[in-house]
């Protein structure tokens, strides 16, 4: 069911309400959330589980996380708008929406062609210019735009890969799905600085993060 103008208001209202209400204080994040329209990155049979605590199939066998998890992480990484962010994994284009209402500039990868040129229509549309969707492999990262103030990772690794690590801005922060697989955990480090320690924000239900591109999709 496709939501009109008025109902998706509404759903916006409701949804940023119960974000203030599970404790998401950030001004930045929640002034993004009011300016990107979740139902625009989603099919129209979609649309009236926009900000619904539900998982949605977006295509290419992946998955979108519910609103609440992915303003979690947002949160998590307290997006600032003087930040060069790298973003692993933009699947739909939502969350590389909201990271360029915080940020100065974010750069996505996405390993689906298709999802990431559907992303990098949406993003067009909403007149979203400073951030940007391209395939490419997320464990190479992509150095040419660094370095990175702060990079978000959106599926399961053991360990940090080492092109990410180097594409970081002195002092710059990590959140990543870290652990063996299905035993992840939300982490966020900053892998520069030695007196700094991770900060386990804890369990993770992500996909594993794959290497390469997709061969078909």
């Amino acid at each position: 069911m496709t939501l009109d103008d008025g109902q998706a208001a509404e759903s916006l209202a409701v949804f940023v309400m119960e974000l203030r209400a599970r404790g998401i204080r950030d001004t930045l994040v929640l002034s993004a959330c009011e300016r990107a329209p979740r139902e625009r990155f989603l099919k129209p049979a979609q649309q009236r589980f926009a900000y619904k605590h539900v998982e949605l199939p977006i295509g290419c066998g992946q998955s979108a996380p519910s609103p609440f998890e992915i303003v979690r992480r947002l949160a998590a990484l307290a997006p600032r708008p003087r930040d060069l962010i790298l973003e692993i994994g933009a699947g739909s284009g939502f969350q590389t929406a909201l990271l360029g209402f915080c940020a100065r500039r974010v750069v996505a990868l996405e390993r689906y062609r298709t999802l990431a040129l559907e992303a990098s229509r949406r993003l067009s549309e909403l007149g979203i210019g400073n951030a940007s969707v391209r395939q490419g492999d997320g464990r190479d990262g992509t150095a040419a735009h660094g370095p990175y103030d702060a990079i978000l990772i959106n599926a399961g690794l053991e360990a940090l890969p080492e092109p990410l690590v180097l594409q970081l801005a002195g002092g710059g922060r990590v959140l990543a799905p870290l652990g063996q697989p299905g035993e992840e955990r939300w982490m966020l480090l900053r892998p520069g600085s030695a007196d700094v320690a991770p900060v386990d924000l804890g369990p993770a239900a992500v996909l594993p993060l794959a290497a390469g591109l997709a061969g078909i999709l």
